[in-house]
């Protein structure tokens, strides 16, 4: 009985052995990998052995030139050299696929290039996904790294730069927040040997967002013909307080045209006048052309006014050195009738081809005669001393036996401040006095 148990139990193991050794085909788990642009990245790749061989090896999903080779039934090599990359790091999935007559199995791992011109063990999450340049009213869209912005600009063009970025964590692996992102664009050299360099407000990325700023630039009126470096850096910091860094390296292009004389400014002052008629304008004129002019006119006119300026052979050179000119004309308006006189200024290279002109209006206005003001002080009242009126008291009067006496009147004192109001009391004071005596002479008769 024991010896049939062990053989049940043998045979019942060969067969468990007999599957595991022709089971279907399960590759390994495969780990993520990273590799720097232009290094080559080998991963070997494994799975168990499938019951009738033959394992076919493919690739399902996998960046463009990488390649799967079949060593045997149960191990493949996997190998890709990526070219350069334009983001800091750039990820690409893979899927490869082990399959025999039966069955198969599918395994994915993700695969990071790295931009090897960025600072060692610098691994940004940070990608300019979309850049637009433009320049005068020209617009380059989808402008690469390492690139010259096809636009041309001219002296006093604007240059707006629309940048979008990108927080490339993947909200569901690793929900990260960039924050503080800043931007900065940098045009080497262009201001007269010095840089232009512009910054962005700071703001803060999910993992995933984006967001665009604009960052505005004006080319110099004095500058030179030629090719200006840019650079685009664009940094900030997760909330685990690693920093996150990317730059971008593009060049802009300056051209000129063979002949600009400009009027650089132009200003009266007062540009109105009224009872003085007096103004002055003052002119500066620039070559911001490509050529060297040594017969440049500059002519300012208004023949109402009696302005007949014209300056001849005036040399300006090309370039940011001896390239302006600048003049001051004084004006008298003094009889000139109320009006708007316009006075124009114009400039020439070659002595008569015409390249610029800008026309200023000043105002003359009819002068108001005054008449002196005569201001009028009313004398000051003088205040009247104040006075203490005293009522007199009457001493009773005794006829016979039997006394009569007068009713006392307590003295009152008034301050007086005027002589209508002093005159109106004493006379009230002398009637009732008066009737007082009448009654007391009436009453003694009546006695009698």
């Amino acid at each position: 009985m024991n010896k049939r148990i062990l053989v049940g139990l043998f045979c019942f193991m060969a067969v468990i052995f007999s599957g595991l050794a022709y089971a279907n085909p399960v590759i390994t788990a495969i780990p993520n990998q990273v590799v720097n642009e232009g290094s080559l990245l080998t991963v070997s790749i494994t799975s168990t052995a499938p019951n009738n061989g033959g394992t076919v090896w493919s690739l399902l999903s996998f960046p463009s030139g990488a390649t799967l080779a079949n060593v045997s039934d149960t191990q493949a090599t996997f190998s890709y050299t990526p070219g350069d990359v334009t983001t800091s790091s750039i990820q690409f999935p893979v899927t490869v696929q082990a399959s025999d007559a039966d069955s198969s199995d599918v395994k994915s791992f993700i695969v990071t290039v790295n931009d090897v011109s960025q600072p060692s063990g610098n691994l940004s999450k940070l990608e300019i996904v979309d850049l637009d340049v433009k320049v005068g009213s020209n617009t380059d869209k989808n402008v690469d790294n390492n690139s010259k912005i096809s636009e041309e600009g001219q002296p006093g063009d604007s240059v707006t730069f629309s940048i979008e970025i990108k927080n490339i964590f993947d909200e569901d692996v690793n929900d990260t927040e960039i924050k503080d992102v800043s931007v900065t664009v940098t045009i080497f050299g262009i201001d007269d040997g010095d840089d232009l360099d512009e910054d962005s407000d700071e703001f803060d990325l999910d993992a995933e967002e984006k967001d665009t700023v604009d960052i505005d630039f004006e080319i110099p009126m004095e500058v030179e013909e030629g090719i200006f470096d840019v650079e685009i850096r664009v940094e900030g910091e997760d909330e685990f307080d690693n920093k996150h860094e990317l730059v971008w390296e593009l060049q802009i292009e300056v051209e000129k045209d063979d002949h600009k004389i400009m009027i650089r400014d132009a200003t009266l002052n007062p540009s109105s006048v009224q009872c003085a008629r007096d103004a002055t304008l003052d002119v500066n004129i620039l070559n911001i052309g490509s050529k060297d002019e040594d017969e440049v006119v500059l002519e300012i006119r208004n023949s109402d006014l009696g302005i007949n300026v014209r300056d001849t052979d005036l040399e300006l050179d090309e370039g940011i050195d001896d390239n302006d000119y600048s003049k001051t004309v004084s004006i008298d308006a003094t009889g000139a009738k109320a009006g708007n006189y316009p006075v124009t200024v114009k400039t020439y290279y070659d002595t008569s081809k015409q390249s610029d002109s800008k026309t200023l209006t000043l105002t003359v206005q009819e002068c108001a005669e005054t008449k002196p003001v005569v201001v009028i002080t009313p004398p000051e009242e003088e205040e009247e001393d104040e006075e203490e009126v005293e009522v007199v008291t009457v001493p009773p009067v005794t006829t016979g036996t039997v006394p009569v006496t007068a009713q006392p009147v307590a003295p009152t004192t008034f301050a007086v401040r005027d002589t209508t109001t002093y005159t109106a009391i004493l006379i009230i004071l002398i009637v009732i006095i008066v009737i007082l005596l009448v009654f007391a002479i009436v009453s003694i008769i009546r006695r009698r």
